[in-house]
């Protein structure tokens, strides 16, 4: 799979309200109007987002490089690393 089929792909299986990447925006749109200067005001508040971000990226890792090997049934064309 090409990176410009992969793209196509993430974008299709992403829409929301016909929107690629949709509930990303709303998010967006929600952080903007609660402003992200009155939330990092918080304390904490950006360890915790940074944290978050941390072991989405790892476990995403983890599971590429110890849970995919072992999966031995053939993956659907949808799920291509």
């Amino acid at each position: 799979m090409s990176p410009a089929e992969m793209q196509q792909r993430l974008e299709e299986i992403s829409r929301y309200r016909g929107i690629a990447y949709g509930r990303v925006h709303d998010l967006f749109e929600s952080e903007n109007k609660f402003g992200l200067e009155i939330a990092s005001r918080y304390h904490g508040y950006l360890a915790l987002s940074d944290a978050f971000k941390s072991f989405f990226l790892e476990t995403t890792e983890l599971l590429n490089s110890t849970i995919r090997p072992r999966v031995t049934t053939p993956l659907s064309e949808f799920h291509a690393i």
